[in-house]
C-alpha cells in the first residue's frame, strides 16, 4: 500500500480545507505507527499553511494482557480487540504535538477515561475533543447480542468507562458532542470481523438518546444545548450558526420532550436502514426540523427538495 507520507503529500496537494483529520493505525486511510512520521505529517500540513489540525490515532490489537476478555469470548473473534490504552498514547502524541507547535488540535471521538483523565490535568486553551452517544450508550456487554454490528474505531469500551466520559463532558473536559456518523448497509455491518466495515449510523438517534439521558437527570438541557449546538459551532467556527440570536441562521429543531416510542430499524432515515439502539423506549423526539427558514423535517416525514447549503468556517482563531 502508499506509504504514509506519500499518501499524506498527494492529499495536501489536492485539499483546500484549513481542517484536516490524520489517522494512525492499521484502520485508518493514514497508516502510520512511527511517532515521528506522525509529526512529519502534522509538519507537513503546516508547511501548507494549515491552523487547525485533526488529529485521531488507533493502535492495532494484539499486545498480550491488553485485551479485553469480554471482547475476546464474545464469539466473534477480534471484533473490538484494540490495545486498551490505545487512545490514551494516542492523544497524548497529539497532545504534545499540539503544543510543540501551537497549532489548534480538536481530538474526535475521545473514548476512555483515562483519555479524559489525561486531558483534565493537561488541556491547553488551542486543544478540544469530543464524545460521541456510541461510547456514553453501548458498551462491550453489547458485542454478545450485535456483533460486528457495534464494531467500530475506537471500539466501544467496558460498562464502567462511560461514567468517566460523562464526568468529562460535566466538567468541561469533553466540550462537544459528535456521532461519528458511518451509515453502512447491514449485508456489510454483519460481516464477520475484519470484513466488517467499522462504523454505525447515529446521527438520528443522537438528540432523542441525549434527551432521554435528561430525563433521567444525567444532564440539563442547558448541557445539551452546549454539547449539540453552541459549542460545534464555536469549536468549529461555524459562522451563524448554533444559537437562537438575530442575523443566526434559522436552524431550529422542535421537539416533544414528553414523547416515548422505540427505535425501529424500519423507521430509520438513513439509507443504512438500521440502528445500533433499535428496541431501545427513548423519551424527547423531533417533530420539526427547520433548515435556514425552511421545514425539512415535517411530523415524521421529510420534505422532498428542501436542502440546505454548505458551511462556512472560520479557522482564525
Amino acid at each position: 500500500s502508499e506509504r504514509p507520507e506519500n499518501c499524506v503529500k498527494r492529499m495536501i496537494e489536492k485539499s483546500e480545507t484549513a481542517l484536516v483529520s490524520v489517522h494512525g493505525g492499521h484502520s485508518a486511510e493514514f497508516c502510520s505507527h512511527a511517532h515521528d512520521t506522525l509529526e512529519e505529517v502534522v509538519l507537513a500540513y503546516i508547511a501548507r499553511g494549515f491552523s487547525w489540525v485533526g488529529l485521531t490515532e488507533h493502535m492495532p490489537a494484539g499486545n498480550d494482557g491488553l485485551v479485553n476478555d469480554e471482547e475476546r469470548a464474545a464469539g466473534i473473534d477480534a471484533v473490538g480487540m484494540h490495545v486498551r490504552f490505545a487512545e490514551y498514547i494516542a492523544t497524548g502524541r497529539a497532545l504534545e504535538l499540539s503544543k510543540k507547535y501551537g497549532r489548534r488540535l480538536h481530538i474526535l471521538h475521545l473514548s476512555t477515561g483515562e483519555e479524559v483523565d489525561y486531558l483534565r490535568n493537561d488541556k491547553p486553551a488551542q486543544v478540544t475533543c469530543e464524545v460521541i452517544p456510541n461510547h456514553l450508550f453501548l458498551n462491550t456487554h453489547d458485542y454478545a447480542q450485535l456483533g460486528s454490528r457495534v464494531q467500530m474505531n475506537p471500539p466501544i469500551r467496558d460498562p464502567g468507562n462511560a461514567e468517566r466520559l460523562w464526568a468529562g463532558l460535566h466538567e468541561g473536559t469533553i466540550d462537544i458532542i459528535a456521532t461519528d456518523h458511518a451509515p453502512h448497509a447491514l449485508e456489510e455491518k454483519d460481516q464477520p470481523y475484519p470484513k466488517s466495515p467499522a462504523g454505525m449510523p447515529g446521527v438520528e438517534t443522537s438528540l432523542p438518546l441525549m434527551l432521554t439521558a435528561l430525563q433521567k437527570g444525567q444532564c440539563t438541557l442547558a448541557q445539551v444545548l452546549a454539547w449539540m449546538c453552541s459549542g460545534p459551532a464555536e469549536v468549529y467556527g461555524i459562522a451563524n450558526k448554533g444559537q437562537l440570536m438575530e442575523g443566526y441562521d434559522a436552524d431550529l429543531t422542535l421537539v416533544d420532550m414528553t414523547a416515548t416510542h422505540p427505535i425501529r430499524n424500519e423507521e430509520v432515515f438513513s439509507r443504512a436502514g438500521w440502528s445500533p439502539f433499535a428496541g431501545r423506549q427513548l423519551t424527547g423526539w423531533p417533530l420539526y426540523t427547520i433548515v435556514g427558514g425552511r421545514v425539512v423535517f415535517d411530523n415524521g416525514a421529510v420534505r422532498p427538495g428542501v436542502l440546505g447549503k454548505a458551511l462556512s468556517f472560520d479557522f482564525t482563531t
